[in-house]
């Protein structure tokens, strides 16, 4: 069986001719190239940063690409693809950026999905998001509490921004070596007193299967 397997392989790479090959090979290199090329006009973004044209704009782009590698001999039409798929494309950025409308339905709006402890439930709900999503996000971030957390905001690429209460924010070298010089003060004039954070809610209890405490008002259809 395998022989006879091996035999086809062989017969089909047979029917072709050497100046065949080359033109596939050469088809290969410039069809790829054209595809790299026209994501690196796309931009710098990531594709954690792309918007819907932007999937949509990769995908029509890889599926014709990958479809034309099989058609060597297409190469101008494969050329032609891209540049109608390149000029689409860009004259949709240039409207979005002049037309609000266009912009809100390609792009989308930003939800806020949580501020000052209170949940949105109607965007959560239409974003398909629980708070165990938004715990699991929060300490990606390195973020242990949600009570540490002024608002949480849903961006149009699908990531979640984070604005926490200012007593939790990092704080800088410039305000650290302040307190730092007022510390050393107060303790020199024995007035120091140790400060003492609020008890929050500990995300990683809940990760250990803990559940959610019971002062945050969590709606139960979103937990």
């Amino acid at each position: 069986m395998w022989n006879s397997i091996w035999d086809i392989y062989v017969k089909d790479w047979q029917t072709h001719t050497k100046e065949e090959l080359i033109i596939q090979v050469i088809s290969i290199v410039i069809i790829l190239s054209l595809g790299m090329f026209a994501i690196r006009i796309l931009g710098n973004k990531s594709f954690a940063q792309a918007t819907l044209v932007d999937m949509i704009f990769i995908f029509v782009l890889s599926s014709t690409l990958g479809a034309l590698i099989t058609k060597p001999h297409r190469i101008f039409v494969a050329l032609l693809v891209v540049v109608i798929i390149l000029f689409f494309v860009w004259l949709l950025d240039k409207l979005q950026l002049k037309i609000n409308f266009l912009e809100r339905l390609f792009i989308g709006m930003p939800f806020v999905i949580y501020q000052d402890a209170v949940f949105n439930e109607h965007a959560m709900r239409r974003n398909n998001l629980t708070v165990d999503i938004l715990e699991a996000v929060l300490r990606s971030k390195g973020i242990p509490s949600l009570q540490a957390c002024k608002t949480i905001v849903l961006e149009p690429t699908g990531e979640i921004s984070i604005e926490v209460l200012p007593q939790y924010e990092p704080i800088k070298k410039i305000y650290f070596d302040a307190a730092m010089q007022q510390i050393l003060k107060a303790v020199d004039d024995l007035k120091y007193t140790e400060a003492k954070l609020p008890e929050l809610n500990n995300l990683y209890d809940e990760a250990k299967g803990k559940g959610h405490k019971k002062d945050l008002e969590i709606p139960r259809h979103l937990e």
